[in-house]
């Protein structure tokens, strides 16, 4: 068992080095106290999975959110990461607010993206997104939030591509 384990280690381990990546994050949201990173992994010649995590710390709301897309790059002329892609995702969210009376919520979507990404000399990309998403949302404790319905999702990231070419 230990050697089965070992060689999908290291099969994982050299498809993850020779594969093209871009670490990512989102300047933006830290002016509305959200720190988002995220990680693109190219799956196939115009494919990727895209996984995201978000940390909010802001007047008396806290929490934490996860995100999950597959990218399917449709420009013809380029290579990955740059060009027009369509992305359907999935997110989750946890959070705690303090302000009228102490209460948590969590929120769940499913929704998708189209965006760009440029990539700017032989390592950095810019990338902007929108598109809308389904949330629904409940709360525990001594406040009530409830929601059911679209939000507009927009994205501006800025990463480092490596791996690649």
């Amino acid at each position: 068992m230990k050697k089965i384990v070992l060689t999908l280690i290291t099969i994982f381990a050299i498809n993850a080095v020779a594969s093209a990546q871009v670490i990512k994050v989102s300047p933006i949201s830290l002016a509305f106290g959200v720190i988002n990173a995220g990680y693109e992994h190219q799956l196939g010649e115009k494919s990727s999975l895209y996984g995201s995590a978000s940390f909010y710390s802001r007047s008396s709301v806290s929490g934490f959110g996860l995100g999950l897309q597959y990218r399917k790059y449709l420009s013809s002329s380029k290579d990955f990461p740059a060009g027009f892609f369509v992305a359907p995702e999935v997110q989750y969210g946890s959070f705690k607010q303090k302000d009228f009376g102490d209460f948590s919520y969590s929120a769940f979507s499913i929704g998708g993206q189209i965006g760009y990404q440029w990539l700017l000399g032989d390592s950095f990309t810019i990338e902007a997104s929108i598109g809308p998403s389904y949330w629904i949302a409940g709360s525990k404790g001594t406040g009530t939030v409830t929601y059911d319905g679209v939000i507009p999702s927009i994205g501006f990231n800025l990463g480092y591509f490596f791996g690649g070419k």
